[in-house]
């Protein structure tokens, strides 16, 4: 079982404790679950990916776990759109849906200011995606990656 997310005295606004807990997970699960494409849902034109996401309930810290969506519809437009999936729990917004994406960074929202959500693609030929979000009711991270 993982370490717990928050000492007693930490605060997510710092950039510390709660928030690089939920990161260190996620980016610290084995490739070989963070799932990839899967055949019947490749777009002929487009980037699908699947991962894990995990959050925590800001007024409980209460830790859930999940799946996360990326995709890209058209390439020759990049648009991110980005779908967490935890079962019971709402976590998303509109404008996560049509993120645009820039020298391989995508995102929506202000830091602090609710549903703000910031991704990047790394690895060999950007095989990976990765983010932080925060919703002012749920705190997280997600990682996916897609086959080549």
């Amino acid at each position: 079982m993982p370490a717990p997310l928050q000492k007693e005295g930490e605060h997510r606004a710092t950039g510390h404790g709660l928030l690089d807990g939920i990161v260190e997970h996620v980016l610290s699960v084995r490739p070989d679950r963070t799932g990839g494409i899967r055949p019947d849902a490749q777009i002929a034109h487009g980037l699908h990916a699947e991962g894990f996401a995990e959050a925590v309930e800001t007024d409980g810290y209460t830790r859930l776990q999940g799946t996360a969506t990326v995709r890209i519809a058209e390439l020759s437009r990049p648009r991110v759109g980005v779908a967490i999936a935890v079962p019971g729990h709402d976590i998303g917004a509109p404008e996560w849906v049509d993120m645009p994406l820039s020298e391989g960074r995508f995102g929506a929202g202000t830091p602090g200011g609710g549903d703000w959500l910031a991704g990047n693609f790394h690895g060999p030929g950007h095989e990976e995606e990765w983010g932080v979000f925060d919703t002012t009711d749920y705190l997280g991270a997600f990682g996916a990656r897609r086959q080549r």
